[in-house]
C-alpha cells in the first residue's frame, strides 16, 4: 500500500476524473501536500483510500476516477554498455 508520503517521496502525481458520462470536466492533479496536512502522510493514497473524499468540483459528481502518474525518467549510470 502506498502512502500520501510515499508517494510526495517518489515524485509521483495523482490525477483525478470525473466519470460521470454528461459532465466533461478535465482532469485535476491533486495537491498532495494539501492532503498530508488534511489526511496525515501515513494516509493511504491508492484508489480506495482516496476516491471516496472526491467529488468533481464542476458537477458535483461522486462517480470519480483516480490515475498514478509516475516518474519514468531514468536514474543511475546513463551510459550505453555498447558504447565503444
Amino acid at each position: 500500500m502506498s502512502t500520501i508520503q510515499e508517494r510526495i517521496d517518489r515524485g509521483e502525481r495523482v490525477m483525478a476524473h470525473c466519470q460521470s458520462p454528461t459532465c466533461y470536466s478535465p482532469s485535476r492533479e491533486l495537491d498532495l501536500e494539501a492532503l498530508k496536512a488534511k489526511l496525515g502522510p501515513d494516509h493511504g493514497a491508492m484508489h480506495d483510500s482516496l476516491v471516496p473524499l472526491l467529488k468533481c468540483s464542476v458537477c458535483g459528481s461522486k462517480n470519480v476516477g483516480i490515475t498514478i502518474h509516475v516518474d519514468q525518467r531514468p536514474t543511475g549510470d546513463l551510459t550505453s554498455p555498447f558504447k565503444r
